[in-house]
């Protein structure tokens, strides 16, 4: 769940370039709506800040001028095709996040753009940038076309909402598992966003991702603290220094911080490696036969950060 600064992208910039090819009586059919367009950008910005998303979509009508085909088309065929005039918008507007990452799980690279108020009930609202949101397959299909009048059932919009101040993901180590299990905190000052918070993770399997991924990170966390600290000659058997290994889980913290954001996944795992007292005493400590594997693995790869 990050927050993405707001598109400067306009929706007259996307109307110029997908219609620039289209037919005369269509474009300008287009061309006469625009002021509507323009005060349904401002509308959705509006209500979208307060959370007012019923009172939006109830006010919201379809132009006159154009069929809800003519509206899906400016998407469908001219912004999302290779080589279309919109492209270069559908690109910029899939890759805003930080590192290029989805803005439902920020975990898997986003590889399409999400409809926030889908576009099968709202086409009118399917080329608006404010709309339009990076988003991974996996988390796209997961959303669908849902959109629940419950407002604790509503996903955070990337755009419009930011998390980043307060602290909602954390990462537990369990002694004898050096992988860090992941929960979402509730904070009693806005129970209603600690409800969608909670809704969303279970709807996109957060959890159960950022696990897996976490998993994944150790293997190569296991590779630099030997690199760091063990003996990557001979392979012998070293134990680390809790301290050491600490200040390490430390620096690396603060700088995927800097990079991405406190509620990032893999900020929270290096925490609670940093802090655990089992995985540094114990859990990050490798036998003689793995300081062995560890040892060859080293010298195949090298010492790449993570």
């Amino acid at each position: 769940m990050q927050h993405i600064d707001r598109p400067d992208l306009k929706v007259d910039d996307i109307l110029r370039d997908c219609n620039a090819h289209i037919d005369a009586n269509l474009a300008r059919s287009f061309r006469d709506e625009i002021a509507f367009y323009r005060r349904v950008e401002r509308a959705y910005v509006r209500r979208g800040e307060k959370g007012e998303w019923g009172q939006f979509t109830s006010a919201l009508r379809r132009p006159a001028r154009v069929t809800v085909d003519n509206l899906e088309a400016v998407y469908d065929r001219r912004m999302v095709p290779e080589n279309s005039g919109g492209r270069e918008h559908y690109v910029m507007l899939r890759d805003s996040g930080k590192r290029k990452l989805c803005s439902y799980c920020f975990a898997r690279t986003a590889a399409e753009l999400d409809h926030y108020l889908p576009k099968k009930r709202w086409p009118q609202l399917c080329f608006l940038p404010v709309n339009l949101v990076p988003s991974c397959g996996k988390c796209n299909k997961r959303k669908s076309e849902h959109f629940s009048t419950n407002r604790k059932k509503q996903p955070i919009h990337p755009y419009l909402e930011d998390l980043d101040s307060i602290g909602w993901l954390k990462a537990t180590i369990e002694a004898g598992n050096p992988i860090p299990y992941f929960e979402f905190e509730r904070h009693d000052s806005d129970p209603v966003l600690s409800d969608r918070v909670e809704w969303q993770a279970k709807r996109m399997r957060l959890t159960q991702l950022y696990h897996e991924r976490a998993a994944n990170l150790y293997q190569e966390v296991e590779l630099q603290l030997f690199d760091e600290f063990g003996d990557t000659v001979s392979g012998r058997q070293v134990r680390y220094d809790p301290k050491r290994v600490s200040a390490f889980m430390n620096n690396e913290a603060s700088r995927h911080f800097q990079l991405l954001t406190r509620n990032h996944w893999k900020v929270q795992c290096l925490k609670a490696w940093r802090d655990d007292d089992w995985f540094l005493s114990v859990g990050c400590q490798p036998n003689e036969a793995r300081a062995r594997e560890l040892a060859n693995g080293s010298r195949a790869v090298g010492a790449d950060s993570f």
